[in-house]
């Protein structure tokens, strides 16, 4: 995860860089002698009660927006003291916290440690040079923290520097029971798949739901899908089956080619190169084995 060249050493769950030898030092904002009271300040000020802010619902909010989150790499700048144990799921593959207080980072550790996070790490670095390699993250959080930074132009560059392209937005046409759509979302992706198939569509959200993923399994005909511009890609697998329809549909002009794919995906756009026929229902019921 890290970029080459990068000297680590880590001390009570906290991620040290060294450059010569020496350990980089950084001045945090309050300093760490007030690390104990970052907590309370955030919470009275930050918050203030007289205009009936609260932090609780303000983790509350976040936590239905992090709800999704599964089987990510998730990058959180400005760690604090660990406010994200409480509102990420703690089953995503690697969760990787950064700030440039080691009193926050110390609070940081218990409270991942004590929220059930196995696969964490923390790292006392600075948001304008982070030292993980390219393309590696799946998601960056930053949480009330982005006026602290005095070169965001930088900081910036750096988040989409080590972030990937697996927020893709992914359509599955003809999705089956969710074999693709499941590893695409496990990998990261957002994937919708839409199908005919009640039985098949029944059983590829059970197959999600087992694997805590949330994915949209959708009954819907693909002549006449009711998105525009929303999908990244648009991908049909295993289609041998298309070919079976009505003979006379594919006269239709607008069922020729990809371009009907295409109206769906935001730009740029994405997709086959090779023809994408119309959707009608097997003459006989499926009976493929569920992978």
């Amino acid at each position: 995860m890290l970029k080459k060249g990068i000297e680590v050493v880590k001390s009570n769950g906290i991620n040290y860089l060294y450059k010569n030898g020496k350990k980089i030092k950084y001045k945090p904002w309050l300093g760490d002698l007030f690390s104990f009271l970052y907590d309370s300040i955030m919470a009275n000020s930050v918050f203030p009660k007289k205009f009936e802010a609260s932090i609780e619902k303000h983790t509350q909010f976040l936590k239905n927006e992090y709800s999704s989150i599964h089987n990510s790499e998730v990058l959180e700048l400005a760690t604090g003291s660990g406010h994200l144990s409480e509102i990420l799921p703690y089953d995503n593959r690697y969760t990787t916290g950064i700030d440039i207080s080691e009193g926050l980072l110390k609070i940081a550790y218990k409270k991942f440690n004590n929220a059930g996070f196995r696969n964490f790490e923390l790292f006392l670095c600075s948001a304008e040079d982070l030292p993980f390699r390219d393309n590696f993250f799946d998601i960056c959080v930053c949480n009330l923290s982005l006026n602290f930074f005095s070169q965001l132009e930088t900081v910036i560059k750096e988040i989409k520097r080590v972030l990937n392209n697996k927020s893709l937005k992914i359509l599955d046409v003809g999705c089956g029971t969710g074999r693709h759509a499941i590893e695409l979302s496990k990998r990261g992706y957002l994937v919708t798949g839409i199908d005919l198939s009640e039985a098949q569509l029944k059983r590829a959200k059970e197959k999600a739901e087992s694997n805590n993923l949330k994915i949209d399994f959708l009954k819907l005909d693909a002549r006449n899908l009711p998105f525009d511009n929303e999908f990244d890609v648009a991908i049909m697998l295993c289609e041998g089956g298309f070919p079976r329809y009505k003979p006379s549909c594919l006269k239709e002009k607008r069922y020729k080619g990809p371009h009907k794919y295409k109206r769906v995906c935001r730009l740029p756009r994405k997709s086959w190169d090779t023809p994408i026929y119309p959707l009608e229902l097997f003459p006989y019921p499926y009976k493929g084995r569920h992978i």
